[in-house]
Parts: structure tokens; C-alpha cells; sequence
């Protein structure tokens, strides 16, 4: 990828200057005795937030990181509901819902905070406004059973999912519980419209229960085929499943998950420290030996899988636009899909 000189990489952020910090923390708090204390809401899987847990403390020996784990949707209905109680435990937000990020940031709930290493990032995953950083990337892939697809050619698109040949043995996360699955749902009611949804519901595609759910169905045969993120895929592979994952050929989603500071944080100067020590390279290598992708193109992508510059020039492409319209329209897309997919 392109990056061009360090002066026009850093230009869009010094327009903001009197808004942004740029940089390690500064104040009090940065490196003041004792330990400060940040409590991460994140849906980032398990085995990374273990990996993670060591090179803090060994990065950041004052500072007390910890971690509150669910998926993306119930950690935003907490949040919601601590912010409306008008004290959010959390200082840090870690999820994979960037709409809701938007909605946040347009809300005035997010600390603007541009760590030096997220300058090295593609442009479709800043926000301008520095309100949050990419620190990892799932991408929602076909997935299917090669036995229980049988003499069946195996799906090529997202679009597959509704032909015929595959009527009640597709599945899809529902959206209204995994934040990736939202993402995907929101690209493809952009891309094929709701009439694509009819067409689900009517080939009797399932969805129900996160991604671990239907790649267990898909696993098991119960289902033949299915959307699941790519990841989840390359982890139970590794233990031998027989289930096989492509690259959607209309466009994978790839769906950014942001790290921010939540406005209210106790440990603000901390949490900026705690961004900066995820976005570094050790940091991100964590990622992608989780095997999610980082946007950093100082590290390479997960073993076996293509580099995160590929996928976002042969996927759905991010506009700030798609970005603010649909996390205006967030409720409404989740309504019209329950109405469409299980009236």
C-alpha cells in the first residue's frame, strides 16, 4: 500500500489539532505512581485477550488491564444502559460493530485519540475525527460442508446463499445478536437490496444463534453451507474439521474492529497507552496469530489466508457515507430484517 510522505499522511489530523491528541499521552496520570486501572468491554475472542494479558503487563508493568468479554450486541445494550445511568465502568471499547462506534462518536461519547501507529493504516479504516482505530479485522467467508453439499458446486457468492439447489440447508448468524453478522447484512441490503432477504427467507435459510452456532451446523451436516467469519473457520480446521471457507467472489465484508476511549474515563492517559500497545506491531502480531487480519502493513496476514490489502480492494468498499448512513439507519435495518426474515 501507498503511504506517501509522513507530512501528508499526518495532514487530515494536524486540521484537527485543537480537537486530537497526537502521540503519547501527556498530563497527569501518564506515569504517576501506583498502578492505573483500565477495564476493557470487548467481544475480541478469548485466547487473544490471554494473549494479550502477559505482553501488557510486561509493556504497561503500571498500569491494570483488564477485560469484560460478550458479544457485540449485549456489550452495547450494557453500555447503553450504564450510559444512561450516566457512568460507564468501561474505559476502553473493543467491538465489531464500527457503526456503532459512529453512533457513539457523532454522540459525543468517545475521547479523540490518534496513536502514531494507526497512521500507518488505510485510509477506509480511519476516522478522520480520530475518535477510534482499527485494532483487528474479521471477514465474513463462505463456509461450507464438502459431504453434506455432496454432487453440489460448492457457493461461490454471497448472492448463492438463495438458489434453489440450496433451499433449507444455508445458514447466516442473525444479526441481531453477533455484531460481525450485522455488518455483513448491512453491506448486502446496500448491495442487493431487501428483496435479497425475501429470497433467503423463502430458499428456508436459517439464522439462528453467533457464528460459533452455524459453523457447528455446518460442522455437524445439519446445515451444508453458511456465512461465518473466516477465522473461526481457520481455528477449527486446525483441530481437523472438515469444513472449507472461500472468498466470496462479489466481495467479501470485511468488518473493522475499533478500539476507542469512552468519554468518562477515570484513566483516560492509560487507555491511550494501553491503544498505543495494541496498535504496535507485537500488539497486532497477537492479532494475526488469532487469526484476524491487522491493517497494519508492517504485519503480514494470518497463515494461509490473503493479505488484508487484497481483500479490501476485492471486497465491499467503506465510505465514510455508508459508515454514517447506516448507523443512523442501524435500528431500522434490524427491524425491517426481523420483519423480512421471520414474519
Amino acid at each position: 500500500m501507498r503511504k506517501g510522505p509522513l507530512a501528508l499522511r499526518l495532514a487530515p489530523f494536524w486540521l484537527l489539532a485543537c480537537s486530537i491528541e497526537v502521540g503519547p499521552p501527556r498530563g497527569e496520570g501518564a506515569r504517576a505512581g501506583g498502578s492505573a486501572e483500565v477495564l476493557v468491554y470487548t467481544s475480541m475472542y478469548q485466547s487473544v485477550i490471554d494473549a494479550f494479558g502477559p505482553y501488557l503487563a510486561r509493556t504497561l508493568p503500571d498500569v491494570r488491564v483488564s477485560f469484560y468479554r460478550a458479544g457485540s450486541e449485549k456489550i452495547a445494550l450494557r453500555l447503553e444502559a450504564e450510559r444512561k445511568a450516566g457512568a460507564p465502568s468501561a474505559d476502553l471499547l473493543l467491538v465489531s460493530d464500527p457503526f456503532y462506534y459512529q453512533r457513539l462518536g457523532d454522540e459525543g461519547a468517545l475521547l479523540a485519540y490518534v496513536s502514531p501507529h494507526a497512521l500507518r493504516h488505510p485510509r477506509e479504516t480511519l476516522d478522520l475525527d480520530g475518535r477510534f482505530a482499527t485494532a483487528r479485522v474479521s471477514t465474513m467467508a463462505l463456509v461450507y460442508n464438502p459431504a453434506a453439499l455432496g454432487k453440489d458446486a460448492p457457493p461461490r457468492t454471497y448472492a448463492d446463499l438463495a438458489e434453489p439447489r440450496f433451499h433449507g440447508r444455508a445458514a447466516i448468524p442473525d444479526p441481531l445478536m453477533s455484531g460481525t453478522s450485522f455488518v455483513t447484512i448491512a453491506f448486502l441490503v446496500e448491495k442487493y437490496g431487501w428483496g435479497y432477504f425475501e429470497r433467503l427467507r423463502k430458499n428456508a435459510v436459517s439464522d439462528a444463534g453467533g457464528n460459533s452456532a452455524v459453523l457447528e451446523k455446518i460442522e455437524r451436516g445439519e446445515q451444508a453451507l453458511g456465512l461465518v467469519c473466516w477465522e473461526n473457520v481457520v481455528q477449527v480446521r486446525r483441530k481437523g474439521s472438515p469444513v472449507l471457507a472461500v472468498e466470496p467472489a462479489d466481495g467479501a465484508v470485511t468488518i473493522p474492529g475499533h478500539v476507542a476511549i469512552l468519554r468518562g474515563s477515570r484513566h483516560a492517559d492509560a487507555a491511550r497507552r494501553v491503544i498505543d500497545a495494541m496498535l504496535a506491531p507485537e500488539g497486532q502480531r497477537l492479532v494475526v496469530a488469532g487469526d484476524m487480519h491487522s491493517v497494519d502493513p508492517r504485519v503480514g496476514p494470518p497463515q494461509g489466508l490473503p493479505a488484508f490489502s487484497d481483500l479490501l480492494a476485492r471486497g465491499q468498499r467503506w465510505s465514510p457515507e455508508f459508515i454514517t448512513r447506516t448507523s443512523r439507519r442501524a435500528a431500522e435495518i434490524k427491524q425491517t430484517y426481523e420483519r423480512v426474515m421471520r414474519r
